[in-house]
């Protein structure tokens, strides 16, 4: 298999905790036909965010969420051709007490980017 390899993670229905009351999902450019999935659904609410580009999801990531496949064959030979592509914005739960530690001279900077990227599936 030749061209660029993207590190794939795919993620059942779950749930985060994080000091911020919402997360962000911002589907920037999207190529799927409406019944391609990777779909946004919130569980807690029973609902279901079709995709689209250029749309714009908060949500509160301690509900039951997730986003459902999108329509590959399990044969096929390519990992993506960039059919979706968008941000997620969600704060690390370890971020106040990194931060505190940090503003206290207790933690030097190193060390705060260490402990993030740790904090950080």
């Amino acid at each position: 298999m030749s061209g660029l390899l993207a590190k794939v993670t795919h993620r059942a229905v779950h749930h985060e905790h994080q000091p911020h009351k919402f997360a962000i999902s911002w589907t920037i450019s999207r190529s799927l036909a409406d019944d391609e999935g990777g779909h946004f659904y919130n569980a807690d609410y029973g609902v279901r965010i079709q995709g689209g580009p250029d749309t714009v999801v908060a949500w509160d990531p301690e509900h039951w969420h997730g986003t459902s496949l999108q329509n590959y064959s399990p044969t096929t030979q390519v990992i993506s051709t960039l059919n979706q592509t968008g941000l997620s914005i969600f704060t690390p739960e370890c971020l106040p007490g990194v931060w505190k530690k940090y503003d206290e001279q207790q933690l030097p900077k190193e060390q705060v980017q260490r402990e993030l990227a740790a904090g950080v599936d």
